[in-house]
């Protein structure tokens, strides 16, 4: 655990992304199981998207740029009600509460050119270091399709996916993680074959994160 001394925090936001078919639902769930047998008070922001998705908003109906300016208004809107919930909870125990962030902000930067993406951002008054800021941790599940040895299908889990095969799965892996890559508290982490072994990576590598805040 990293002891480093940081300012007093009331909720830290860890966002919980990665490629295609990287287990992200399922490691989602075996997070909040785990975090519940630790006590450690934790809420939870869905993934807009899927939600569009879902309700028939789609990127070839309605253009991939208002597309990912509806992902961004809802997914901003969604933590900051989750952040509202969760500042009681804070308040009452004196220690900082975790919301993690099912994808985050900066995941639309995958899916258009930096310089509109960037127009979207500046339309809700964020700059980019504002952007990665406000996360003070960023876990990124590599997409199994990044495992030449496994098989793999782009439809597992979710058949509203826009990608197509493995090869477009890789390209969507890399640019997620492009979208992130300069945060200063990222880690990634590889696919697998065994996932509890992924499991017990992703939930070290959250407690490394929140530790700090934890210990002032």
């Amino acid at each position: 655990m990293n002891n480093t001394k940081t300012p007093p925090r009331r909720v830290i936001r860890i966002v919980l992304t990665g490629g295609v078919s990287a287990g992200k639902s399922r490691m989602l769930e075996a997070l909040r199981e785990a975090l519940a047998d630790s006590g450690i008070p934790a809420g939870y922001v869905r993934e807009c998207a899927t939600e569009l998705l879902r309700r028939g908003y789609t990127p070839d109906r309605y253009g991939n740029v208002a597309f990912q300016h509806t992902v961004f208004r809802h997914q901003l809107q969604n933590e900051n009600r989750a952040f509202r919930r969760m500042l009681p909870k804070a308040k009452e125990t004196g220690l900082p509460v975790l919301l993690l962030c099912d994808r985050g902000l900066c995941d639309g930067g995958a899916y258009l050119p930096p310089e509109t993406f960037g127009t979207i951002c500046r339309s809700f008054e964020y700059s980019r270091k504002r952007l990665l800021a406000r996360y003070q941790g960023v876990l990124f599940l590599d997409s199994l399709a990044t495992r030449a040895d496994l098989p793999f299908d782009v439809k597992s889990g979710n058949d509203l996916r826009l990608e197509a095969g493995r090869e477009d799965a890789l390209l969507s892996n890399e640019r997620s993680f492009a979208a992130w890559s300069d945060h200063p508290c990222l880690v990634r982490i590889p696919a697998s074959e065994q996932f509890s072994g992924k499991v017990q990576q992703t939930y070290a590598a959250l407690m490394d994160m929140v530790a700090p805040f934890y210990s002032r």
